[in-house]
């Protein structure tokens, strides 16, 4: 018996050694962009909140500002903007969207909702156009303390004429 508790125990140690030495081998590995996924909640009625984030790349760093308030129990408007400073210049970008919850406790453990965003962008004088679709579905797990987000939607940019899946 002591013999297989240290066999299992120099597995281990082996594993913990080269997931250390794979980690050391790509040290300078860059991450690529984050997915935006949206929720399938939204705030109380009356309330409200600010959804902030902001990305940091090599050449180019981004930063959003969506205050959203919930005006009738179940509609949730949010306007806001983004400054996406790049080497090639600076993008503006105003944002408005709104969120209903369509389906609260599907299967006893999931929500879901329905959001229309736009999107106008300025950059060096274009303006670029873009209406976002989504069902953002959340599934809550071990009594709410996980949960997982999934988002099935469709983006137009209208100056390109160009549906896109996400």
């Amino acid at each position: 018996m002591q013999y297989l508790a240290k066999v299992k125990q120099q597995y281990w140690f082996m594993h913990m050694a080269a997931a250390v030495g794979l980690m050391l081998m790509f040290a300078d590995a860059q991450a690529g962009r984050p997915m935006e996924v949206d929720d399938a909640g939204i705030v109380g009625a009356g309330a409200c909140e600010l959804e902030a984030w902001s990305e940091h790349r090599r050449h180019s760093n981004s930063y959003w500002a969506v205050p959203a308030c919930n005006v009738t129990g179940n509609l949730e408007i949010g306007l806001g903007a983004a400054i996406d400073d790049h080497r090639h210049g600076t993008v503006k970008t105003a944002v408005m969207e709104v969120k209903s919850v369509v389906a609260e406790g599907l299967g006893g453990h999931s929500d879901m909702a329905l959001a229309l965003a736009f999107e106008r962008g300025h950059f060096r004088g274009e303006r670029e156009n873009e209406w976002h679709l989504n069902l953002p579905i959340t599934t809550f797990f071990a009594s709410e303390r996980l949960a997982w987000h999934n988002n099935l939607g469709t983006l137009y940019a209208e100056d390109e004429k160009h549906h896109a899946f996400a």
